[in-house]
Order: C-alpha cells, then sequence, then structure tokens
C-alpha cells in the first residue's frame, strides 16, 4: 500500500464528465477512467454526472471501490450533479451514505486551480486553467 503523497504537489482535481449510462456494458470503460485518475493521485476526483442517463448496481460497486482508493491516497471522490433517478439508485444501495454527493457547482475552478475534464463519451481529456 502507498503512502498519500504530499499534498503541495499534488493536481487539485480531476474532473470526468460522464454522458453515458453506467452499466454493464460501460463498466470496463468507467473502470479505465476511474484506474487513470487515480493513477496521478489527485487531491479530488470529481464525476460530473448530470448527463449520466443511468447508473446499475455494478457501476455503484465500481465507485464504492475508487472512493476507498482515492481515501486510502489521501484524496476524495465527490459524485456531483446525479439525477433524481441516480440518487435514487444511490440511497436503494446506501451507496449515499459513503460517497460524497454534490449538486452542481459553477463551471470555473475556484482559486485557479487547474482542472481536467474527461468525457466518457469522447476518451479525451481537455486541460484548462
Amino acid at each position: 500500500m502507498a503512502a498519500p503523497h504530499e499534498t503541495a504537489s499534488r493536481i487539485p482535481v480531476v474532473e470526468l464528465v460522464i454522458t453515458e449510462e453506467l452499466d454493464l456494458w460501460g463498466l470496463s470503460r468507467l473502470t479505465r477512467l476511474l484506474d487513470d485518475a487515480l493513477a496521478v493521485s489527485p487531491l479530488e476526483i470529481v464525476l460530473d454526472l448530470e448527463q449520466c442517463p443511468f447508473m446499475d448496481a455494478a457501476a455503484i460497486g465500481v465507485l464504492l471501490d475508487a472512493h476507498r482508493r482515492s481515501r486510502l491516497d489521501g484524496g476524495l471522490l465527490t459524485l456531483r450533479s446525479p439525477s433524481p433517478r441516480l440518487r435514487r439508485n444511490l440511497r436503494l444501495a446506501r451507496a449515499d451514505r459513503v460517497l460524497h454527493v454534490t449538486p452542481a457547482e459553477p463551471a470555473a475552478p475556484a482559486n485557479g486551480s487547474a482542472a481536467t475534464t474527461v468525457s466518457a463519451e469522447q476518451g479525451g481529456a481537455d486541460e484548462s486553467a
């Protein structure tokens, strides 16, 4: 088990924008995106779920695992803007008691910190300051 990285040298935020269903067929893609995000040891990984139409139990399991891995590294996994349907699924799985879920936030990162946005639909990255 690796020790948490020093806070001063870590990327503040990695943002993943999910635009497709998180189900059994998209699970490997979600796992790869989260693995890539966790590999850079950011202080926070934000999953923007505003455009995500569906999430099944297997995807919730992947999110819980990513949450655990992020916490072990001293980071935070945040689910932003899930629809009422996704919130219901999280509540039924009792994952809302573990995962950090927030409403939508302003588009610009606070305090001039950089964020990386990855769209599950496009599979690419776009860095902005």
